[in-house]
C-alpha cells in the first residue's frame, strides 16, 4: 500500500509514524522548507480539558497512540487574570509543549522517529496524487482542500499576535488573561519555554487586523513588566477553524485541523 501524506506537521508526522509502525510505506510532502510551524510557540495541555482529567495525557499518547513525545514543562501554577480579579490554581495543572522548528518541539520529536521520506518545498495537487497513490492523507492544518471538495464547515477565524520574550521565568507557571480591553472575546497567554524565554500572545476571534494590532499594543503596554525585552514578534491572520462533513472522500483521508469531524456527519462516514 502506497500512501502520500500532504503536510509534515504534527498530524502528518503522527500519521507517518503510525503507518511505519504497522509496516506500510508512505511519503510526506510539505510546502515549507523545513518541518514545523512558521514560528516557535508554547502551547498548553491543561488537565481540566482532558475527557478524563485523572488520566495523564502524555502517558496516553505514548501507551495508547504509540507516539514517542514528551512535554516541555510540567505546569504546577496557573494564574487566571480578568480585568479586576486574579485567581491561582496549584497542583498538577497540566503541561506545556513547544511547537515549531525548535529541537524540543513535538514536530521534531516525532521527526526523529520517522524514517519516511519528506519532500520539502513541495505543494502537490491532492487530486493528482489520488491517481498515483493508494491513499492520500491531507494533514495540512488548512481548510484549502476541504473547501475545494465542498466539505468544509467554518466555525470561526482567529487572528493571533505575539512574540517570544526574554526574562526570568518559572517554567511551571502559566498566565491566562481574559480581558476584553485587549483580547475582545478571546484571550492572552504567557507561557515560558524555559527559565529565560517565554511565549506571549493573544488570540481574537473574527476581528480585523487593525483591531488585533491595537489589542496587542495595549497588552504589551500593560504587561511589559513580565519580561526584559521582546524578540521574534509574529502574527497569524485569519486562521480558520472548523470541521469537515466527512473525513474520507474516495481515497482521500482528512486528518488533524484539516479533518475535524462534524457532529452532524453520520457515523458511517
Amino acid at each position: 500500500m502506497r500512501v502520500a501524506i500532504v503536510g509534515a506537521g504534527l498530524a502528518g508526522l503522527a500519521c507517518a509514524h503510525e503507518l511505519e509502525r504497522l509496516g506500510h510505506s508512505c511519503e510526506l510532502f510539505d510546502k515549507r522548507d523545513r518541518v514545523g510551524k512558521m514560528f516557535n510557540v508554547v502551547e498548553t495541555m491543561l488537565s481540566s480539558l482532558n475527557p478524563d482529567p485523572s488520566e495523564d495525557v502524555f502517558e496516553m499518547l505514548r501507551q495508547d497512540l504509540h507516539l514517542p513525545v514528551n512535554p516541555a514543562n510540567h505546569v504546577t501554577r496557573l494564574v487566571l487574570h480578568s480585568r479586576s480579579h486574579e485567581a491561582l490554581i496549584r497542583g498538577h495543572v497540566g503541561y506545556t509543549t513547544v511547537r515549531g522548528t525548535d529541537e524540543r518541539s513535538l514536530e521534531n520529536q516525532l521527526l526523529r522517529h520517522c524514517q519516511s521520506p519528506i519532500h520539502l518545498d513541495q505543494n502537490p495537487d491532492v487530486e493528482q496524487l489520488q491517481s498515483e497513490y493508494d491513499w492520500v492523507v491531507v494533514a495540512t492544518g488548512s481548510p484549502k482542500w476541504p473547501k475545494h471538495f465542498g466539505i468544509w464547515i467554518r466555525d470561526v477565524a482567529w487572528y493571533m499576535r505575539g512574540a517570544n520574550v526574554v526574562g526570568d521565568f518559572n517554567p511551571g507557571e502559566l498566565h491566562f488573561f481574559f480581558n476584553t480591553a485587549y483580547a475582545g472575546t478571546g484571550y492572552a497567554m504567557f507561557a515560558p519555554f524555559d527559565a529565560r524565554i517565554a511565549s506571549v500572545g493573544l488570540g481574537v476571534p473574527d476581528a480585523s487586523e487593525e483591531e488585533v494590532e491595537a489589542y496587542w499594543q495595549r497588552f504589551r503596554r500593560e504587561h511589559q513588566s513580565f519580561w526584559e525585552r521582546v524578540e521574534d514578534e509574529f502574527k497569524l491572520e485569519c486562521y480558520e477553524m472548523g470541521r469537515v462533513s466527512q473525513r474520507v472522500l474516495e481515497n482521500i483521508i482528512f486528518v488533524g485541523n484539516a479533518g475535524l469531524l462534524s457532529r452532524l456527519a453520520s457515523p458511517g462516514r
